[in-house]
């Protein structure tokens, strides 16, 4: 029997991740690629500030946001890896 050779390439490039659902948010998780438009964020202001999040991020409407929020939370480097953004 005859194998082929595994092609190169096949793995999943981390822009590819599909977003994942999260029912629950606590103080450093990281949040690239998550889904957390089913979530009630108003009385979270200060945990916000500790997560990792990339544009990729789904967040809940603005009515679910903390106040002063205008729609999608922004840091400074958004889009970069947490890393990329120090």
């Amino acid at each position: 029997m005859r194998r082929s050779k595994p092609k190169r390439g096949g793995a999943l490039k981390l822009s590819d991740r599909p977003l994942c659902g999260i029912k629950e948010v606590k103080p450093y998780d990281d949040l690239r690629w998550r889904d957390l438009s089913g979530l009630d964020l108003r009385s979270q202001t200060g945990l916000l500030q500790t997560l990792g999040f990339n544009l990729k991020t789904a967040w809940p409407p603005r009515e679910r946001l903390p106040g002063g929020l205008d729609g999608e939370p922004v840091h400074a480097g958004a889009g970069q890896e947490p890393a990329q953004a120090v």
